[in-house]
């Protein structure tokens, strides 16, 4: 297992099984790079700066996306496949979540005033394991997408 806080005290959690396959939590620290990590997914991220103006979804080839409401994304990445999933590019499928977690000021492209949070999951596992990666990915979501009863 490894913990990280990166330079702009972002924090992320990887756990690595045998033949290197992962599952990995990431949650951006402050407003601005959380937002980015929205951009790709959620029209209420694109109203808002930094996203102001951000194109429409950018999917790689064989990269599927599935919407499971407003705040909610899966991504799947097949093998070797670099997309915007945290662990896409290795031998096995890249489960993903992106949460998006809007802040209450979001009129103004320009405000920097609670803009939201996102939170990224990504199991990268065989195909055979996809129920380790469902499971990961459920709780994560019923966590973050249900603040009050998971005890925030």
């Amino acid at each position: 297992m490894q913990c990280n806080v990166s330079g702009d005290d972002s924090f992320g959690m990887t756990v690595i099984g045998p033949n290197s396959q992962e599952i990995a939590l990431n949650i951006p620290n402050g407003q601005i790079p959380s937002v980015e990590a929205a951009c790709e997914f959620f029209n209420t991220a694109k109203a808002i700066s930094p996203c102001f103006g951000t194109a429409s979804n950018s999917l790689v080839v064989g990269e599927t996306t599935k919407a499971l409401n407003p705040s909610v994304v899966l991504v799947t990445d097949p093998p070797n496949v670099h997309g915007n999933g945290g662990l896409s590019g290795s031998q096995y499928f890249d489960y993903g979540m992106v949460i998006w977690v809007p802040g209450y000021d979001l009129t103004s492209p320009a405000s920097t005033e609670n803009l939201g949070y996102t939170v990224q999951a990504g199991c990268a596992m065989a195909a055979s394991k996809i129920s380790v990666c469902q499971a990961v990915l459920n709780f994560v979501n019923y966590w973050y997408t249900n603040p009050s009863t998971a005890g925030f």
